[in-house]
């Protein structure tokens, strides 16, 4: 898998916009995990993102040296100059949030698909309507913002999901401030899976590295994935995870995802710290040597 991961100083401050760690210090660092602020605007319920930017690059010119000069065109057509957009930038034109994939304008109509429905109870919840087309290829996306996290602590995700023939994926997605060599037209991803003593459906994780140009960026670096597959009825799943020492995070993005044909809905998604006391007895179940920062 490509990714480039690319994002100027200006562009970082666009993305940190909603960033900020929550004002709660304990529990869920997911805000508005209920859906129960209301339908926000036509990209999405406060703190969520619908309306999903993918971008190609183009070839725009060369170079004194004969190299090809690149521009990233979002799905909507827009030019958006030489810098890959990153994580949480917005086209200026249609003001579609970016999830630094070159998917061109496979999700131009995400948020068509993506709407609030009936949650778990009597509120609000995410429903994913997935048309044969949309289901059989890319999907549908429903993204929280990001948020600040902590270091070298381990995280629990949970939420809950139904579904009607469409299948589900969810992920914490983590990223992390990085001084990279610049290159503008090549990356390269390591993809590595943690704990492979587990089965791939219970601990499918892509732990991602960039190696680019000496800018300081925010990259995608870290993947915990549950696999809901296709519940009939509303089910609950948890995973805890931390990110290996190799790929510390900065910012933690929830993502929901469903593909096949049918429909999706999610209701009450939590990200949260363990505690000091969760986290010693969580480590103590390890296969590996107890890790010394929870001595």
């Amino acid at each position: 898998m490509k990714l480039k991961l690319l994002i100027t100083a200006a562009l970082v401050a666009v993305a940190l916009v909603a960033a900020a760690p929550p004002a709660a210090a304990e529990g869920n660092i997911i805000r508005n995990g209920k859906f129960e602020q209301g339908p926000g605007d036509e990209y999405g319920p406060p703190y969520w993102n619908t309306g999903i930017m993918g971008f190609m690059p183009k070839i725009v010119g060369k170079d004194d040296n004969g190299d090809n000069i690149y521009n990233y065109i979002c799905g909507c057509g827009h030019n958006m100059g030489p810098t890959k957009p990153e994580v949480g930038v917005r086209c200026e034109k249609c003001r579609r949030y970016s999830i630094a994939e070159e998917t061109g304008g496979w999700y131009n109509d995400n948020h068509n698909l993506v709407k609030l429905g009936p949650g778990k109870g009597s509120g609000y919840g995410i429903k994913m309507t997935l048309p044969k087309a949309i289901g059989e290829n890319q999907g549908t996306r429903c993204v929280s913002d990001i948020v600040h996290v902590r270091r070298d602590w381990p995280y629990e995700l949970s939420l809950d999901v139904r579904t009607k023939g469409a299948v589900v994926r969810v992920w914490a997605e983590g990223y992390r401030y990085a001084d990279v060599a610049r290159d503008s037209t090549k990356d390269d991803v390591d993809a590595e899976e943690e704990n492979k003593d587990v089965k791939d459906d219970d601990n499918d994780d892509d732990a991602l590295q960039s190696t680019q140009s000496m800018t300081r960026v925010i990259e995608k670096c870290y993947r915990a994935q549950i696999n809901f597959g296709s519940p009939g009825g509303w089910t609950r799943k948890s995973r805890i995870f931390m990110p290996p020492e190799r790929y510390k995070v900065d910012f933690f993005q929830v993502k929901l995802y469903a593909y096949m044909p049918g429909e999706a809905y999610f209701d009450n998604v939590v990200l949260r710290p363990l505690s000091s006391y969760e986290a010693n007895k969580w480590m103590s179940t390890r296969k590996k040597k107890k890790d010394k920062r929870f001595q």
